[in-house]
């Protein structure tokens, strides 16, 4: 049987109603070879139906114009693209059994704001992924303009391609010490983001991890690094970096257009190819250590 008028749905699901939550979770929260959504403007959902189900399926609600969501806590995973361009969607509550979020889950939502934790107090304006999710799928906040801070899972090992890139109003970003590996693209061209704090635990920083980032003022990068790709901090707005002695390899252009540098500490194997890693930086007026 259709499950109809899905808006009014949701906002009887803001007050908490139990059969209703039971309901959408039979109906709605079910893989997508049994999920479809009938027409363009998601006034009805037609689903077969699905009891038990741990999963919520991939474009499940994709392209909707729900502002609000709230996740049963019997859900434990949220597919690909679930809920990609629900460009009215500002606010989730999530549960803390929830292990992993797919690629491009959230990708495109340009309102959304918050992700609460249920029973966790709210963050305003923050994304909190629950420590219990230990896979972050590539993209799934790409494109989404106004979160303005992320704290991030401590059971995350990565930080996945394209994560954030795009997120112009995010400001803080919190990186756990579990995390070894930052790929390519993964905060890209997030413009207000102020400062980069790199944690001793991560090896890995791939391509233009954080290229255009012109708001960033200062970076740490952490003592276990070992590989920073091409443009990784190009286009920044730092006075001083500081090149820790386990880098091995430095891609091109790394730091390409970061006009404002004054100070750079870099170890010595890295001399004779200055031009390359500061690419369009004026180093005759930069003062350099080399370690």
């Amino acid at each position: 049987m259709p499950i109809q008028n899905v808006s009014q749905l949701i906002i009887e699901l803001r007050a908490y109603e139990p059969s209703l939550i039971d309901l959408i979770m039979d109906y709605i929260f079910a893989p997508c070879e049994t999920t479809r959504i009938e027409n363009r403007k998601y006034k009805y959902i037609k689903a077969k139906p699905l009891a038990g189900t741990r999963h919520l399926g991939g474009c499940a609600f994709k392209l909707t114009t729900m502002n609000m969501v709230i996740i049963d806590n019997r859900i434990k995973t949220i597919g690909d693209y679930s809920f990609e361009k629900s460009y009215k969607l500002s606010s989730i509550i999530i549960n803390n059994h929830i292990n992993r979020i797919g690629k491009g889950a959230f990708e495109g939502c340009i309102d959304l704001k918050s992700i609460d934790v249920c029973p966790a107090r709210s963050l305003p304006k923050t994304i909190v992924i629950p420590d219990t999710v230990n896979d972050l799928g590539k993209s799934a906040f790409r494109d989404c303009v106004s979160i303005e801070s992320l704290i991030l899972s401590k059971s995350l090992k990565v930080i996945n391609y394209s994560l954030c890139e795009n997120c112009l109003s995010l400001r803080n970003v919190s990186i756990p010490d579990t995390i070894k590996s930052i790929r390519g693209s993964s905060f890209h061209r997030c413009r207000s983001l102020r400062r980069i704090i790199i944690p001793d635990s991560v090896i890995y920083i791939g391509d233009s991890a954080f290229k255009e980032c012109d708001s960033v003022k200062s970076i740490s990068i952490g003592k276990s690094v070992i590989y920073i790709g091409d443009y990784a901090f190009s286009e920044l707005t730092i006075k001083s970096i500081v090149i820790p002695h386990t880098v091995l390899i430095l891609g091109d252009g790394v730091f390409y257009k970061c006009q404002q540098l004054e100070k750079i500490t870099i170890p010595e194997k890295f001399r004779c190819d200055m031009d390359v890693f500061f690419e369009d930086v004026n180093l005759d007026k930069v003062s350099i250590t080399y370690t």
